[in-house]
């Protein structure tokens, strides 16, 4: 099933688009482009050592084998972290803050902002730390705690309305 909530594209299910965007052939195509693009310094602000990459996938495929010898790997993102059990964080926030009213492109870019955020928090944070995320009750660790943090700290402290009624990140808050 596919369907817009908040303004994103929401791909559930096994619909014949859903495969075709998340099959690994797709991803290796779209690798590709991006890979031929650094490659010929087209405006991409990125270098390819190329005596890096086999140690890399070595160090990767050696950390996969290791946390999951059935090579059954879990779906991993940002997104799916603003989500705990049965509660979307992400949609908590449209409704509290009347984001269903605005126009979709605002409401996306509040979520790039507040996925940009995130990530740069996450960014070697460690495990030493939890956080009481007052929607759902649990107290939270690592990435998912992160991402929730983040989240609260956007909304709460960070961001500040645009003239297109969504939010954007602020150095002024």
């Amino acid at each position: 099933m596919v369907q817009v909530i908040g303004g994103l594209l929401i791909i559930r299910g096994s619909s014949e688009l859903s495969e075709g965007l998340l099959s690994a052939e797709a991803v290796r195509s779209r690798c590709s482009e991006i890979t031929l693009a650094v490659r010929q310094k087209r405006g991409l602000f990125f270098e390819i050592d190329k005596a890096a990459i086999q140690p890399c996938a070595e160090c990767v495929a050696g950390v996969c084998l290791q946390n999951y010898p059935d090579l059954d790997v879990p779906l991993h993102s940002r997104w799916r972290h603003f989500s705990i059990d049965d509660i979307d964080l992400w949609q908590d926030m449209i409704n509290q803050h009347g984001l269903d009213q605005i126009d979709p492109t605002a409401l996306c870019r509040t979520a790039i902002d507040l996925v940009f955020v995130s990530v740069l928090l996450d960014a070697g944070a460690g495990d030493r730390w939890s956080y009481a995320e007052p929607v759902s009750g649990l107290d939270l660790t690592r990435s998912e705690g992160l991402s929730a943090a983040s989240l609260h700290f956007f909304f709460d402290h960070l961001a500040c309305r645009d003239d297109r009624g969504g939010f954007a990140a602020s150095a002024a808050n």
